[in-house]
């Protein structure tokens, strides 16, 4: 193989084929390492599609069913118990098979719109003014704020939940009643 190389080095044809494939491989090569470095494989923990979660939105998510377990209980719970039960593995295989999902409707084009959103947001009470009923921008960002989540988060995570209603309700709609149910409802 050396003798053969060696060999192309001699010609001229040799000498540009070898530069063009140095060329190419410091052009490729050095855009992939820094891609990674920006976020690229290495800095999702899973990913579907073009979503993906990275270790500080998983842990902010053990953290949100931390904080929900603890206000639910009577005795606190903390995460290293958390991950010897096993929750935190389960935890990660929901959110996982929740990405794939999302990142099956972005393929087929499934997502909420932005008025969807906001109808959504009208109609979640921890949200509205006690004394017109109407949604608050001020008690929203103080609710989001006591929570500790952003309003970006939230409202990405709101639209998250409509695409997973829409793919269950699109799944729900394919399926036909028995003969039986049908014929007792004509």
């Amino acid at each position: 193989m050396l003798a053969l190389m060696k060999s192309l080095m001699n010609s001229f044809v040799g000498k540009i084929i070898v530069m063009i494939i140095i060329a190419g491989m410091a052009f490729w090569g050095v855009d992939q390492m820094f891609a990674q470095l920006r976020g690229g494989i290495g800095s999702n923990m899973a990913a579907a599609g073009s979503r993906g979660f990275d270790a500080v939105t998983f842990d902010r998510r053990v953290e949100s069913v931390i904080r929900n377990i603890n206000a639910d209980s009577e005795e606190p719970v903390t995460k290293p118990e958390l991950l010897e039960q096993g929750v935190i593995d389960q935890v990660f295989q929901l959110e996982a098979a929740k990405l794939t999902l999302l990142g099956y409707a972005d393929s087929i084009g499934v997502h909420p719109s932005t008025d969807a959103v906001v109808e959504e947001l009208k109609n979640i009470d921890a949200f509205k003014n006690p004394l017109t009923g109407a949604l608050d921008l001020d008690t929203y960002r103080d609710v989001l704020y006591r929570s500790r989540i952003t309003q970006a988060d939230y409202e990405q995570q709101l639209s998250d939940d409509l695409t997973m209603k829409a793919l269950r309700d699109a799944a729900g709609a394919a399926i036909f009643p028995p003969k039986t149910l049908s014929g007792l409802q004509a």
